[in-house]
């Protein structure tokens, strides 16, 4: 029979020949009415009904001994067109009323017409609008199939964190430290092998700043390389025994370093000279190959090609005046090709298209709350959120702050006594974050 000539059909499970069983079941729960003996099945009928009116559509018709259900995505949609359903029909013409005795005959040809007539124009509807308003149909499609919204107290994060008063420090779901190392550090990363890869701040075993491995177990060095200027700002693993690192000084440079701590590869930096310090921030290599700085004092991220240092593409980040201090400090680059840039002192995150153009951005003017204060490291988290430090936060105020793509805040960090220069979210509600986009 074709699917829409439904005449003979039970409206419960939508098959032919279907009416017989459906009618069994009514009957023998009307035997119910009369008697107290166990149905022969097995089954306390009278229970068997109450869940049948009780549970929604789509699990009406996965009832087993109403055989040949129909699929899933159907009965979403014809709950969604006609609403839950008040009774259920059979194909004998009687209609079985959970909320009543075995009820008397009913025609239902009439409400098969009406509901048939509401799915045809829906499907005519679900063939035109693609065609004639592609955007609004993306938009409502987009609603239908986007995650839920998070709310603020639903979510909990580990992160490995990095500072000049904190030190490096591991904090657990629990907000309760893990473990912590009295180092000065600017920036790391949590390994594979559960060691940290960290850049040093100038400090007793590194009077000109450094980079190390650290073993987490003992506390010791594996391999360390000695800075060779003013500072060392920002590390990141390339490759097996490669490691990316901004060396700041009289000759600001990106320089790719191995174990033994030999140079292996260097490029200057465009960037002022007059303040070390504040030459670069968070050197990272890009997926293309490039090199991404963010040059705080020029109010610039620079895109470099290593091979010849050429400045490829640059995103200013002054658009409001420079009065606002909008010192670039991290600088993420997104699959889709935008750049998402955190902003120090103008107390914001922004995200720039190819162009530099901006898309997105977010501050305590969003927020409602003074919660971002200075906001040097960021990590774009996979489920789009953005993770934001305050390195300037002290006593019980908020060291991090994760905001949605809507700018609602979705968790926050006020342990520790110092904020962080930089951080690495490790897990969320206990799963692990891979890879860290920081």
């Amino acid at each position: 029979m074709p699917f829409f000539g439904w005449g003979n059909r039970c409206e419960l499970c939508r098959h032919p020949s279907r009416g017989m069983a459906t009618q069994q079941v009514a009957r023998r729960w009307d035997s119910r009415t009369e008697s107290s003996d166990q149905d022969p099945l097995g089954a306390d009928l009278r229970t068997e009904s109450r869940i049948l009116q009780e549970i929604p559509l789509k699990a009406r018709h996965q009832r087993p001994v109403l055989s040949g259900p129909r699929p899933v995505w159907l009965a979403k949609f014809t709950a969604t067109l006609i609403g839950p359903q008040k009774s259920v029909y059979c194909a004998d013409n009687r209609s079985y009323m959970p909320n009543a005795e075995f009820s008397t005959i009913k025609p239902f040809g009439i409400n098969m017409i009406r509901r048939q007539s509401f799915l045809l124009a829906s499907m005519a509807l679900t063939l035109v609008c693609p065609l004639v308003c592609p955007n609004t149909f993306a938009q409502t499609i987009a609603a239908f199939t986007a995650s839920p919204s998070q709310e603020e107290g639903t979510t909990t994060h580990s992160f490995i964190g990095f500072g000049k008063a904190t030190g490096i420090v591991i904090v657990g779901e629990d907000g309760q430290v893990e473990w912590q190392l009295a180092l000065p550090a600017s920036d790391g990363w949590m390994l594979e092998s559960g060691n940290i890869l960290a850049a040093l701040y100038p400090c007793e075993k590194f009077p000109q700043g450094g980079v190390g491995e650290i073993d987490r177990k003992t506390k010791t060095f594996v391999w360390d390389y000695q800075g060779q200027q003013k500072e060392i700002s920002t590390v990141q693993q390339i490759g097996e025994n490669e490691f990316l690192v901004a060396e700041l000084g009289d000759n600001p440079r990106a320089i790719v370093i191995d174990r033994e701590g030999k140079i292996l590869k260097e490029m200057p930096l465009a960037c002022q000279k007059p303040n070390a310090h504040m030459q670069t921030r968070m050197l990272r290599m890009l997926p293309n190959g490039n090199y991404i700085a963010p040059h705080l004092l020029d109010f610039a991220v620079k895109e470099y090609e290593p091979a010849t240092g050429r400045v490829v593409r640059t995103f200013p980040t002054d658009d409001r005046g420079r009065e606002k201090r909008d010192w670039p400090f991290t600088a993420i680059r997104l699959e889709n090709g935008n750049t998402v840039i955190g902003c120090t002192n103008g107390n914001r995150v922004i995200e720039v298209d190819s162009d530099g153009k901006i898309v997105w951005s977010v501050g305590n003017e969003d927020l409602g709350e003074d919660l971002i204060d200075d906001a040097c490291g960021i990590q774009r988290l996979p489920n789009g959120n953005t993770m934001i430090t305050s390195y300037h936060a002290t006593g019980d105020k908020v060291k991090l702050t994760e905001v949605n793509r809507d700018k609602k805040i979705v968790w926050r960090f006020n342990g520790l006594k110092s904020g962080l220069h930089h951080f690495q979210i490790l897990t969320t509600n206990g799963k692990p974050i891979s890879p860290a986009l920081k």
